[in-house]
């Protein structure tokens, strides 16, 4: 171990702060930079990497990504997601492949920790058009108390991420007290969000200057 790295705050459209590592250079095998044992504060939680390549990063490189106690309502504000609201928190592992600079997910899961937390869709009704399971769901969506939720996550080098989520718990709109189970896919472009995200950084700092 070449020594340690500490950073208080990094800025961009995920705030990281509490950043630290362990630099090793293997001076035996072309002089290859690695991070060791990454840790950093975000959303309330912790992020976790045992192992960043940092040389050939941008060729070739396995990440294992994995955060614990992450606040899914920090999250969904990230995302911009207006038609939701939720709490609770969730912990996952996600593994990273970067092959010739594109970046892809498969098999990553996440979780929610005990005792679980709440979701409340917002979006209009008439826009879930009149497939009776979706509205089912939906209704089920607009005040749910869930128990567990569970996601297999995937990312394609498009910028597409894919989760495959699982809920379980009790719609508190339904006229029921029986568990219920609901099942979504949900897909965004993560790649264009961060861009427009960027954008709007850009123009709040030149409105500041």
């Amino acid at each position: 171990t070449l020594g340690k790295l500490s950073i208080k705050e990094i800025n961009g459209p995920i705030q990281l702060t509490n950043s630290k590592a362990e630099i090793e250079i293997d001076t035996d095998s072309k002089n290859i930079l690695t991070l060791k044992n990454i840790s950093a504060n975000a959303f309330d939680g912790t992020l976790q990497v045992a192992k960043l390549p940092i040389t050939d990063l941008a060729k070739s490189a396995f990440i294992n990504l994995k955060f614990k106690n992450i606040d899914i309502k920090k999250l969904l504000e990230l995302m911009n997601q207006e038609q939701v609201e939720a709490t609770g928190s969730i912990s996952g592992e996600i593994p990273i492949n970067i092959q010739n600079g594109k970046i892809s997910v498969k098999n990553g899961k996440l979780w929610a920790i005990e005792p679980g937390g709440t979701i409340k869709y917002l979006g209009d009704d008439a826009a879930l058009g009149s497939n009776p399971q979706m509205m089912l769901a939906m209704q089920a969506l607009k005040n749910l108390k869930f128990s567990t939720l569970t996601a297999n996550v995937v990312y394609k080098p498009d910028g597409t991420l894919i989760l495959n989520t699982s809920l379980a718990g009790k719609g508190l709109e339904m006229n029921s007290s029986r568990p219920i189970n609901v099942n979504l896919n949900i897909e965004q472009n993560i790649l264009k969000l961060f861009e427009s995200l960027h954008a709007v950084d850009n123009f709040t700092k030149i409105k500041q200057k």
